[in-house]
């Protein structure tokens, strides 16, 4: 997922582990129905400075 949409090694790294948290955190979940996912911040950053040569 992350290794598409995320630049930098490190900011690739980051996101996957914070998924592997979010996964561990609703599997051990009580009550699923009010779990959220968040948005992995650093990759979402890391695309703000690209400009699109079209």
């Amino acid at each position: 997922m992350h290794a598409n949409c995320c630049l930098g090694l490190h900011n690739k790294i980051n996101g996957l582990r914070q998924s592997l948290k979010d996964w561990k955190d609703y599997l051990s979940a009580t009550d699923r129905r009010n779990m959220t996912w968040p948005s992995p911040d650093r990759c979402r950053g890391s695309m703000s400075n690209i400009s699109l040569i079209v």
